[in-house]
């Protein structure tokens, strides 16, 4: 099958005869956009790609479509590490509580680097939880996750709204459960001026079965917390 000729004649140097997709470029053939659009969403979805697409569509003079490759080729390698780090974590329920923290460690440690966001230095285990700290959208937050047996209770929430409370005046905290929290401690960070963004394991799972980019989700609890003073919030359940 021989693809598009949107572009018409361009002037263009002649394209080679190279396999895209199980597909060929003719001698006398030009790429179009669309058509290059359909092929970068079967590649998404799965279907091999040959590096030298690249090297067949540049004579052709479209210099749009390296660059729509690259970000499909990103986009790919993020549901491709997602699915890495789901497949970490369901694997972590059958390790020793030990074992499970220096995994959740290299868990979030991946996930945050995955997105690019700004970790200060990398998380450590410290005691029963880990310890860390990043910036989202100049926004600076603690971090503290943990994989205990039981719900958080609300004297671990409250050690941490005083640690966060300690810093400057526009520092948060994230805090990560994946067994979730007593009740009691949800309503502890509730009220006149939150300062901890709470996560559980579903709300991880959200994140690693890419429902919602994990900055994304951070960010939408954060504005729901600021707008509702409440951090019950699950994105995927509002939408």
């Amino acid at each position: 099958m021989v693809i598009g000729k949107d572009f018409g004649n361009r002037g263009a140097l002649p394209c080679r005869p190279l396999p895209v997709f199980g597909w060929y470029f003719g001698s006398d053939d030009h790429v179009s956009i669309g058509l290059f659009e359909e092929f970068a969403d079967q590649f998404f979805r799965g279907m091999p790609i040959r590096a030298s697409f690249v090297v067949a569509v540049n004579p052709c003079g479209v210099d749009e479509i390296p660059a729509k490759l690259s970000i499909a080729m990103q986009q790919r390698a993020v549901v491709e590490k997602l699915g890495e780090l789901k497949q970490l974590f369901h694997e972590m329920v059958k390790l020793s509580a030990q074992e499970r923290g220096y995994a959740l460690e290299k868990l979030l440690n991946q996930l945050f680097a995955l997105y690019d966001i700004d970790a200060k230095g990398p998380f450590k285990i410290v005691g029963e939880q880990i310890d860390g700290g990043f910036t989202l959208e100049g926004t600076d937050f603690l971090l503290e996750a943990r994989w205990k047996q039981g719900l958080t209770e609300p004297k671990e929430l409250r050690d941490f709204i005083g640690k966060v409370n300690s810093k400057l005046d526009n520092t948060l905290g994230l805090f990560i459960s994946i067994n979730g929290y007593e009740p009691t401690a949800k309503a502890l960070n509730s009220g006149s001026r939150p300062v901890l963004i709470l996560l559980d394991g579903a709300d991880l799972m959200i994140a690693l079965d890419d429902r919602i980019a994990f900055p994304q989700l951070l960010l939408r609890k954060k504005q729901h917390a600021a707008l509702m003073a409440s951090t019950t919030f699950t994105p995927s359940l509002a939408d």
